[in-house]
């Protein structure tokens, strides 16, 4: 830099001499940088005869790079014996200004590698270098392979160097091969290795300049972008594990500690932006991880843990990878706990803050608390509000705050189980009869009952239908009798994904009665058990028609039975309108049940049913008299229509039972009256019982109003006070009184229809005789005799009543009383038969003769033929009757003859 030649305008000229002086010679055997100590540079060459001269490279040394030489040769050949050499001026016409090469690449001076303050995403590197050129840097990811230099040129962060002064490179990108240029930007807190690589500005021509052979490794590796973040929290879920303990499913994005706390819908804890850190820290003691760390105490890692402040507690992947920690973007459980079951808890809140900067968190990044702004992932509230309201488990069985049924029942088929809860949820009934000698009933046989009620909050009332044992069952409750309830329940409880999670109630609750009182039953039952509810009786009995038949002449039995217990009425009526007694026109729809039951208490006919189906006898024998004030007694042989009336004895049953439910009649008579018959079913009874005739058990009564006779018979007119028949038999006057099957075997009889309208008809029986004597000849009757005194006997019985065995006949000192004499007419001439005559003194005659009937006699004796004629015969002959005497001395016409009458 030092030689101007003349060419330049300068002084300096080379010579071809060496000597001390000299400062530009060529040829030199000096050693500096002007003359290095080879000397002359020389190159030797061989004429070529066909190109026509000798070409030969002469090699320059020694010299400085980058330096600008002005460059002389000289020559000379090889001829013998002396050479010949140029002369000064050839030489100085060779002169050229040559500039040395840079061949060799640069080196850094200074290289640092350090996180660029203030940034999340870039490294900056400070560099130096030994020459002008330019330095390329790039990052990747640490551990990762070696980048080529022309990787690191191509990610364009470079810097041109004019001198060896320091510079810098910053580094915000990573090759990724993702996106449209396929880089992206650095990520915070995260661990990269920087290389560099440099070119000089020089170059050997065609070359271009001179780069490093290959990219240099930051000494300061590796570099860790810095976390100027606040940590951003990721909620997953939450949900109740228990009754007391809520569990938060999140992520951090970096490594930090956790806290989260929880207050129920009562206790908003009023967190604010400048309280929520404090707040929530001092909540630590109810929060913990899964594994039972309280929070605060444990670490959320990821992967700048194993290499920074080992007092985190990771000091190898092994420790990292260890179950027993939590890693960063990945599930962390945390729980808070102490709280209070089923109670919704709309505050809770969850907090981190990283580890920065030590590794321990000296100077931590923190979530924070905006509730009107800024939500994301780093804002407590809008965790919160993605937590939502999670309502802690309900793990309490329910129990019943109602469990009451109308007792009796309002209907007579079932029972109907009026119930609320404590919660919501669906209760189950079964029933079993009282009488059956179960005292529990398990749950599972509740179930298959399959009788269910749904309430869906607490206090809401809803009701149970039992109207079987199971519902599948084809027969229904029975009435009238006492059933046990047994119900069971399970709450509609859900965990915090709304699924089912039901509590059961346990067997002993269901065992367990209800109460002591209707009032429990209804506001504080105590268990799930209620004894002895009535099954209402609303059915009428059914009267059962067994038979019906007249006893006597006033009495009436009707045999029946009821198909349940209960008492009955009959009472008798006359079949058609009267205006005396009661008929049946007079029992109607309005009157029935007190015509029945007996308006007075001489007819009041009643009978207890104590066991269904078991024949009662019911026996009436007076009919009231139109007015109801009294009764009379019936008559024999009148038909009658039977009314009966039924009621059950549902009442008695149910208000004087040994046992009965804490419900019976709570609040309200339910039992009512017992269960009558209908009127349609009395009308109905009375049809098929139809007319009863009450028996004749008194013998006829004969009254004779007449006795007439001719010669050979004797007619006896009489009435009796019923229908019957009558015999009548004629005995000679004075003979002894016939008995009375004498009088039936005369068989002079007649029959005699009575007629209540015109009670003095009469009939007559005709006598043709007076016996029948037991001959060959049963049709043979002895005549009456004409002219003789008869003693007429009667003998009467009734007609065969309805219901009756035999007929009533009347006895045989009605047929003594009842005797009438009657003399058979005699229109024929008496008979006499002479047998002698003859005188017996001077002034007597005796005739004998004969009569053949009672008769008085007269007799006369004329000497002169008296003239009798037969109109004078009987007035001449009883005139002569002082003159006639028998031969007793009694006067003729005073005495008789008599004859068997």
């Amino acid at each position: 830099s030092s030689f101007v030649p003349i060419s330049q305008s300068g002084t300096d000229v080379p010579t071809l001499i060496d000597c001390i002086a000299c400062t530009k010679e060529i040829k030199t055997n000096s050693d500096t940088p002007d003359d290095p100590p080879e000397g002359n540079f020389v190159g030797s060459s061989i004429y070529d005869p066909i190109r026509k001269y000798a070409e030969h490279e002469v090699d320059v040394t020694h010299l400085i790079d980058k330096t600008f030489y002005w460059v002389y040769c000289y020559s000379h050949d090889i001829e013998i014996p002396n050479v010949n050499v140029v002369t000064s001026a050839q030489m100085l016409a060779t002169e050229r200004k040559v500039r040395t090469l840079d061949t060799t690449p640069p080196d850094f001076g200074t290289f640092t590698c350090v996180p660029t303050p203030g940034t999340e995403d870039s490294v900056t590197v400070t560099l130096s270098m030994n020459e002008v050129g330019r330095a390329y840097c790039k990052v990747v990811n640490r551990g990762f392979a070696q980048p080529s230099p022309n990787a690191v040129i191509a990610e364009a962060f470079y810097a041109d160097v004019v001198d060896t002064n320091t510079f810098t490179i910053d580094v915000n990108q990573i090759t990724t091969g993702l996106g449209a240029t396929g880089m992206e930007a650095l990520f915070r807190k995260t661990d990269y290795d920087v290389y560099c690589w440099a070119q000089d500005g020089e170059g050997y021509p065609y070359y271009g300049p001179n780069g490093m052979a290959d990219v240099v490794f930051c000494p300061n590796n590796y570099v860790t972008t810095l976390d100027l973040t606040r940590p951003n929290m990721r909620f997953i879920m939450a949900e109740s594990i228990s009754n007391s303990q809520i569990i938060i499913t999140l992520q951090v994005d970096e490594g930090a500690r956790v806290w989260c706390a929880a207050w129920d819908v009562d206790n908003d804890p009023l967190i604010t932006a400048s309280n929520y850190e404090t707040k929530l820290k001092a909540m630590a003691g109810d929060c913990m991880d899964n594994k039972g760390r309280q929070c605060g105490t444990f670490w959320v890692y990821d992967l700048d843990d194993l290499e920074d402040n080992p007092l985190d507690g990771v000091n190898s992947q092994a420790d990292y990878d260890s179950t027993d920690e939590w890693k960063y973007n990945q599930d962390v459980d945390i729980i808070v706990y102490n709280l209070i079951e089923k109670k919704d808890y709309p505050y809770i809140y969850c907090y981190a803050e990283d580890d920065e900067e030590d590794g321990i968190g000296d100077n931590p990044n923190k979530m924070m608390f905006d509730d009107s702004a800024n939500a994301g992932p780093s804002n407590v509230h809008t965790i919160k509000t993605g937590i939502g309201t999670i309502q802690t488990l309900d793990e309490s069985p329910p129990s019943f705050t109602q469990l009451s049924m109308l007792d009796p029942t309002a209907y007579n088929d079932r029972i109907i189980v009026t119930f609320s809860m404590n919660e919501a949820g669906t209760a189950y009934c079964r029933v079993t009869r009282s009488d059956s000698g179960e005292t529990t009933l398990r749950i599972n046989r509740i179930l298959t009952a399959n009788y269910e009620g749904i309430v869906g909050a607490p206090g809401d009332v809803q009701y149970i239908t039992v109207d079987k044992l199971e519902q599948r069952d084809a027969l229904p409750l029975y009435e009238q009798a006492q059933y046990d309830v047994y119900c069971w329940a399970m709450d509609a409880a859900v965990d915090t994904q709304g699924m089912s999670r039901p509590n059961y109630m346990i067997q002993d609750y269901i065992d367990n009665p209800v109460g002591s009182t209707g009032l429990e039953a209804v506001s504080a039952p105590n268990g799930g058990k209620t004894t002895s509810v009535w099954v209402k009786d609303l059915t009428p009995p059914v009267i059962i028609y067994v038979s019906s038949e007249a006893l006597t002449e006033e009495v009436i039995q009707i045999t029946l039975q009821l198909n349940e217990p209960g008492t009955v009425w009959c009472q008798p009526v006359l079949p058609n309108t009267d205006g005396t007694y009661v008929d049946v026109n007079d029992v109607t729809l309005s009157t029935y049940k007190s015509y029945i039951q007996g308006r007075s208490s001489q007819a009041t006919f009643r009978e207890f049913v104590h066991e269904a189906y078991r024949n009662v006898d019911v026996e009436v024998n007076r009919i009231e008299v139109d007015t109801g004030t009294s009764a009379d007694p019936l008559i024999y042989e009148t038909p009658y229509n039977i009314y009966c009336f039924a009621e059950d004895d549902w009442q008695i049953e149910a208000e004087n039972s040994g046992s009965q439910s804490i419900n019976f009649n709570y609040l309200n008579n339910n039992v009512g009256p017992p269960n009558e018959v209908s009127y349609a079913t009395v009308d109905n009874f009375m049809t098929v019982v139809g007319l009863i005739t009450t028996l004749d058990l008194t013998p006829p009564s004969i009254t004779i109003t007449g006795v007439s006779s001719d010669e050979t018979t004797i007619t006896v007119t009489l009435r009796l006070d019923e229908t019957g028949t009558a015999w009548c038999q004629a005995v000679r006057h004075g003979f002894d009184v016939p008995t009375i099957l004498e009088i039936l075997d005369t068989n002079f009889y007649n029959t005699y229809t009575h007629d209540p309208l015109n009670p003095y008809t009469v009939t007559t029986v005709t006598l043709i005789g007076y016996d029948r004597p037991k001959n060959a000849y049963n049709d043979y009757v002895t005549p009456l005799v004409l002219g003789v005194d008869y003693d007429i006997y009667c003998y009467a019985d009734d007609d065969l009543c309805q219901g009756c065995k035999i007929t009533n006949g009347v006895s045989f000192s009605h047929v003594t009383n009842a005797n009438t004499f009657i003399r058979t007419k005699d229109y024929t001439r008496p008979h006499m038969r002479y047998v002698a005559a003859e005188s017996i003194a001077h002034d007597q005659i005796i005739i004998t003769l004969q009569v053949d009937e009672g008769s008085r006699v007269w007799c006369g004796a004329w000497i002169n033929d008296p003239g009798l004629t037969g109109a004078n015969m009987e007035t001449t002959l009883k005139n002569y009757a002082p003159t006639c005497q028998d031969n007793k001395g009694r006067q003729c016409g005073t005495f008789w003859i008599y004859d068997l009458d």
